[in-house]
């Protein structure tokens, strides 16, 4: 992250209620203003219905919603995250693929809401089944509702002990390849982006990403370490990469401060977006 005047800068990861964030789209617009920032990237997992929303709401304001989403995906067994910049969300192909994947995320929902009744914490399908019309479904508006209704102490334990990875209660999502994922990103005239390497644990998986058509690595991240900040920007400057960051800011304060705006790329990274996307900067 560059040291800049807010108005320079962007934060291009961030999470609506129409995932899994806390904040509205025009919440999210509405303290990304607060905060003085340029631009913010609206990418909710595997949907992208919040995005028009947050342009709305920006309208009479300086500051550039670049519409983008993060698709769940896998490489070989590792899920990894893709996120895409400048997608065109008017894309017929697209909005039906999204839709599919949005009733495969709901049906999963439902499969480990059944799965934790069986172990005596029974959640109400209808809340969720009323959600699936304003967004995605994922395993964190489970762990939610299990804190909510004390079946857990902590959003954290939820994962820990029952919808985390191997665990118990824990179903996989449908299997969307890496492949596909990048071509989907650059069929709706996206740019690819690979968010939080650091996440997958094996930087050779990004490079299966490049000769896939990946054109962009998130090497700012909350997640990321020093060392490791250090080694993907020189990944992504060797392989001639766009280097992106953001909060990934679901909405959620952390030691009481909200991540949005506390991970920035400079300005000049959405205009490289822009560029590589063919879009014209203004």
């Amino acid at each position: 992250m560059q040291n800049n005047t807010n108005d320079r800068l962007a934060d291009l990861h961030i999470h609506t209620t129409f995932s899994d964030g806390l904040l509205r789209p025009e919440d999210v617009v509405n303290k990304a203003i607060e905060l003085g920032l340029r631009a913010i990237a609206i990418t909710d997992h595997d949907c992208i219905d919040g995005v028009s929303l947050a342009i709305e709401a920006a309208h009479s304001s300086s500051l550039e919603i670049v519409p983008g989403i993060e698709l769940s995906a896998f490489i070989e067994d590792r899920e990894a995250h893709l996120l895409g910049y400048y997608i065109d969300i008017e894309n017929p192909s697209l909005i039906i693929f999204l839709d599919k994947l949005k009733q495969g995320r709901m049906n999963r929902a439902l499969e480990m809401i059944s799965l934790l009744k069986d172990k005596g914490m029974d959640l109400d399908q209808k809340i969720f089944a009323s959600e699936k019309d304003k967004g995605t479904i994922g395993r964190m508006n489970l762990a939610r509702a299990l804190f909510n209704n004390g079946f857990v102490g902590s959003v954290k334990e939820a994962f820990d002990r029952f919808i985390g990875n191997g665990k118990s209660c824990c179903v996989q999502n449908s299997k969307l390849s890496y492949i596909d994922g990048i071509d989907l990103i650059l069929s709706s005239g996206g740019v690819p982006v690979l968010a939080h390497p650091g996440t997958i644990g094996d930087s050779s998986y990004i490079y299966k990403c490049i000769s896939a058509g990946l054109k962009g690595l998130e090497v700012y991240h909350p997640r990321h370490k020093p060392h490791e900040v250090l080694e993907y920007e020189d990944i992504a400057s060797k392989n001639g990469l766009i280097v992106t960051g953001g909060s990934d800011c679901h909405g959620m304060p952390l030691r009481n401060k909200l991540l949005l705006g506390t991970v920035t790329v400079n300005y000049e990274t959405v205009k490289a977006l822009k560029n590589e996307s063919g879009i014209q900067n203004g």
